[in-house]
């Protein structure tokens, strides 16, 4: 059941991001939620294989697509309640912070080879 439910959650998550990418609006709001509906869909996915196969490179990738969730959440609240610029300093210090633990997530399993 919840191999099933990942790859519909992933369909779904592509589904938006299809219609994000076909429709006119190109707003910073719809920018905001379409790169998060790209993480949401590629999260999905590896988390899909990861529960099929386990693997290190697909825990490690799932990790780092997991943290890049919170500040890309961040950035399109900001945008939608039009307080992009008032928000900036704080976006980009929980941006820096949150893409640096995905970064670590997928430098750690470049320095940690089993043998």
């Amino acid at each position: 059941m919840t191999d099933a439910l990942l790859l519909a959650t992933s369909v779904g998550h592509a589904a938006l991001l299809l219609w994000l990418a076909t429709g006119k609006d190109r707003s910073l709001k719809t920018r905001w939620l379409a790169a998060l509906s790209a993480d949401f869909f590629a999260w999905t996915l590896v988390t899909y294989f990861n529960h099929r196969e386990r693997s290190e490179f697909a825990t490690a990738l799932d990790a780092s697509l997991n943290a890049l969730a919170v500040p890309l959440t961040l950035q399109f609240v900001a945008a939608r309640v039009g307080a992009g610029k008032a928000f900036r300093f704080v976006a980009t210090l929980v941006g820096t912070f949150y893409v640096g633990i995905s970064l670590s997530s997928l430098g750690a399993l470049a320095i940690h080879r089993p043998d």
